[in-house]
């Protein structure tokens, strides 16, 4: 396994940033929905894996985005700003950036729209033209002792006919979800 310096270098980081960006996936994202520190470091050194991350005034990475190149789409996996700039347009500019430069459709996971939180998650992909897709969808466990996690998957720039979902799927469960990567 490659060390932290290379890792982080892979994507323009110290390490001291690295660590920055890993407070910020602690911070959003409960453990269910987040590798192990070791799994994020082994997806890291993977050529389909991206990091896209934004700075503050201060130099400091405030904000981050990863996403794999697949056959046929792109994921788009964690997407992140810290508390402190959340509302401020950071995360809009961030995906606007993102999704100009994305080859081929976007595809990304979102909690169901059980709860105010969600639909407004939910609401904003909507914005830069997502649709949700209404087909069952689990994310398989990303740590040992985390459980699988029921989803949706959105699509963009259309939503997914039953075969594309089903496509997407087994990509994601074979590339992504390797059990592999997470541990």
């Amino acid at each position: 396994m490659q060390d932290k310096r290379t890792i982080a270098g892979r994507f323009g980081l110290s390490e001291k940033e690295y660590d920055q960006i890993w407070e910020i996936m602690l911070e959003a994202f409960p453990p269910a929905e987040r590798r192990s520190r070791a799994g994020l470091d082994r997806i890291m050194a993977n050529p389909a894996f991206s990091l896209i991350t934004f700075r503050d005034p201060t130099g400091k990475p405030a904000a981050f985005l990863t996403s794999w190149r697949l056959a046929g789409f792109c994921y788009l996996e964690h997407f992140a700003v810290s508390a402190g700039l959340r509302g401020q347009g950071v995360g809009g500019r961030m995906l606007r950036d993102f999704l100009e430069t994305a080859v081929g459709p976007v595809i990304l996971e979102a909690e169901p729209p059980e709860n105010e939180i969600a639909r407004r998650r939910i609401g904003f992909y909507r914005r830069f033209g997502f649709h949700l897709n209404g087909y069952p969808y689990i994310q398989p466990p990303l740590q040992p002792d985390t459980p699988a996690v029921p989803l949706c998957i959105m699509s963009r720039p259309a939503p997914l006919k039953p075969a594309e979902f089903e496509s997407v799927r087994q990509t994601l469960y074979r590339k992504v979800y390797d059990r592999r990567t997470l541990l």
